[in-house]
């Protein structure tokens, strides 16, 4: 009788769990990003140091992915992991990039590189990229990729930590 008040237990447990991840869609859960780069954005001596720089996240933990397709954003849903790259938007004054969570063009994470230094653009897209997947603020080490003006090329170990601690 008590192994089937445990078992009911652990299984009401599980369902809560699996209900409480649906309705809340834990996006934040994610490690696994399609990222799409626009073409007509970007030269093909550009898209090689987007590429590059989203590459380094699973260069730095091999558990996040991003996939990389030079294409249109098509049909993005919201959570869906799709990240959409492209010079097409007003950024501020100051930046070389920004990320706009849940785009207007049907949910995905919209990655604007309008204005990067020349030489520069790997690590602009690995930051945005990391807001893109869900790291909300800056790090306040100049030596991390998150930092507002960070030099980085890709993630370093605070980096990473501040990543899985959204999860």
């Amino acid at each position: 009788m008590i192994f089937v008040r445990i078992v009911a237990a652990v299984v009401a447990f599980m369902l809560v769990s699996i209900l409480f991840f649906v309705l809340t869609g834990c996006a934040a859960q994610r490690t696994a990003y399609h990222a799409y780069i626009d073409p007509a954005g970007f030269t093909p001596e550009q898209i090689e140091p987007i590429t590059a720089g989203l590459d380094t996240w699973h260069a730095a933990d091999p558990r996040v992915t991003i996939d990389v397709t030079v294409g249109v954003c098509t049909n993005p849903q919201a959570g869906d992991g799709s990240i959409c790259i492209t010079q097409s938007c007003d950024i501020q004054a100051s930046a070389e990039g920004e990320t706009y969570p849940e785009a207007d063009d049907g949910g995905a994470v919209k990655i604007c590189l309008a204005r990067v230094t020349p030489g520069y653009l790997d690590g602009v897209a690995a930051h945005e990229a990391g807001h893109a997947m869900g790291i909300l603020q800056h790090s306040p080490d100049p030596a991390d990729l998150m930092f507002k003006a960070s030099t980085a090329r890709a993630p370093t170990a605070n980096d990473l930590e501040i990543f899985w601690s959204y999860r």
